[in-house]
C-alpha cells in the first residue's frame, strides 16, 4: 500500500487547531494530496485564510483539496453526556456522535470520487500530530508489505483506561487501504453495522463500532440484524484486516491522571523509536495541552545539531 492521501475532518470550532497544525507540521517527505473536510462548507475566506498559512508552512508542496460534507446542521452535533435517556434513533440514525460519524464515511467516499486512485488515506484529526521529519516518507517505509487483506492499521488504545467490549478497537486516527479492492463493500458493511449497532447503543463513535458490535452480536442483548450480520464469513476477514501498528500510530488519550500518563508516553517513545504519529489532547492544569508541548519538543530536538 502506498500511502498518497491524508484527510483532517474539522469542524468550525477546531478551526483555530487546524491552522496550528499546518503551522506546526513538520516536512512530509514526499508530496501528497491533504483533504480538508468539514461537515458543512467551507466558505471562502476559511480557504484563502488556510491556503496562505498552507503556502508558509513545510506542507506547502502538498495540494490541498476541500471537501464539504454538507450535513444538516440539525444532524451535526457530538452529544457527550452519556445519561441521556430516550435517544430518538429513528431521527438520528447515527447516535449521540451523529455528526463526526456522518462526516467519516462521506469523507471517505467523496475522496473516492475525487481521486479513484487514492491507494492509502491517512485520516488525522487536529490532535494527532506527526513527531518525525519526513514523517510520510517513513510511515511509507513501515507500511510497504500492506496487501489486499488489510482494511485499516492502527493504534488500539495504549495509554488509556478503555474497557469492556471496544478495549480492543482501532482508533480512527489511522491508515486506510483505499487501494484494497473490497474496501466499498467494507465501508459499506461497517457504515451499516454502525447505524444497526446505534440502535441498541447510541453513544457509538464509528470507530469502536466493529468491536463493539462484534462483541454484542455474541450476547443475548444484540439483536437478529447484528446477529446476521456478523453471520456473513465477510465479516469476520473486515476484522481480522483491521491491524494494531501502535508502534507508528500511537493512540494515548483517555486517561484521567495526566502527569502519569505523560510519563507513560514518554517512556513509550523511548521503547518506540519508530512512532511516526503521537495522538491524543491531555490539558495540564494551566490549560496547556502536553502532548502538542512534547511534540514540539521532540521536532526541535531532531533539528538541533
Amino acid at each position: 500500500m502506498l500511502l498518497n492521501a491524508i484527510a483532517i475532518p474539522v469542524i468550525r470550532q477546531e478551526m483555530s487547531s487546524l491552522q496550528e497544525w499546518i503551522k506546526d507540521c513538520p516536512t512530509p517527505g514526499m508530496n501528497v494530496c491533504i483533504y480538508l473536510s468539514i461537515d458543512d462548507q467551507w466558505q471562502d475566506s476559511e480557504k484563502s485564510e488556510l491556503l496562505k498559512i498552507h503556502e508558509a508552512s513545510q506542507v506547502r508542496d502538498c495540494p490541498l483539496q476541500f471537501i464539504d460534507c454538507e450535513i444538516e446542521a440539525s444532524q451535526s452535533f457530538y452529544e457527550k453526556d452519556k445519561s441521556i435517556e430516550g435517544f430518538n434513533t429513528n431521527r438520528y440514525p447515527y447516535g449521540k456522535k451523529s455528526g463526526p460519524n456522518i462526516q467519516f464515511f462521506r469523507t471517505l467516499r467523496k475522496i473516492f470520487s475525487i481521486q479513484p486512485c487514492t491507494s492509502g488515506l491517512l485520516l488525522l484529526e487536529t490532535d494527532a500530530h506527526p513527531i518525525l521529519q519526513n514523517w510520510v516518507f517513513e510511515l511509507n517505509q513501515r507500511t510497504q508489505w500492506f496487501g489486499n487483506n488489510v482494511y485499516i492499521a492502527g493504534s488500539r488504545p495504549v495509554i488509556a483506561e478503555t474497557i469492556g467490549p471496544i478495549k480492543n478497537h482501532i482508533n480512527g486516527n489511522a491508515l486506510y487501504n483505499l487501494g484494497n479492492k473490497n474496501f466499498p463493500n467494507f465501508l459499506e458493511f461497517w457504515e451499516e453495522m454502525l447505524t444497526e449497532s446505534i440502535k441498541l447503543n447510541p453513544d457509538l463513535a464509528y470507530d469502536v463500532a466493529i468491536e463493539w458490535s462484534y462483541h454484542t452480536s455474541r450476547s443475548s442483548k444484540s439483536n437478529v440484524f447484528l446477529k446476521r450480520l456478523w453471520a456473513n464469513r465477510s465479516a469476520y476477514k473486515y476484522r481480522r484486516g483491521c491491524i494494531d501498528i501502535s508502534s507508528y500510530i500511537l493512540n494515548v488519550s483517555g486517561h484521567s491522571d495526566i502527569e502519569r500518563a505523560k510519563i507513560q508516553i514518554k517512556n513509550h517513545l523511548k521503547q518506540n523509536s519508530s512512532t511516526v504519529i503521537l495522538h491524543g489532547k491531555y490539558q495540564n492544569q494551566s490549560g496547556e495541552d502536553i502532548i502538542l508541548q512534547l511534540k514540539r519538543t521532540i521536532l526541535k530536538n531532531q533539528l538541533s545539531p
